[in-house]
């Protein structure tokens, strides 16, 4: 897939140096893949329609998406609680 960014695999030829600027790329590249994660769980938790195969066209899912996190970021900033948009209390 183009636009992935992966983490390096080992290598025991490099030299120390790259070993240790590879090992920290990998880390920091850990940690940010789970708060991604995260992000679009709490997305699919409040948006069923993400769980489910998209019948849409692939250069429209970017706006989907971002269209999901305004919505998302709105009703935090409103207090609404994450739970499933359109489920009542």
């Amino acid at each position: 897939m183009p636009n992935i960014l992966v983490s390096y695999k080992h290598n025991s030829r490099l030299s120390a140096a790259e070993r240790r600027r590879r090992h920290n790329f990998n880390n920091a590249h850990k940690k940010h893949r789970v708060i991604v994660e995260n992000a679009l769980g709490a997305l699919k938790m409040r948006f069923k329609l993400l769980n489910n195969r998209l019948r849409v066209h692939k250069k429209n899912i970017g706006d989907i998406f971002f269209t999901c996190y305004i919505l998302h970021n709105f009703l935090l900033n409103t207090g609404t609680p994450l739970r499933p948009f359109g489920e009542q209390e």
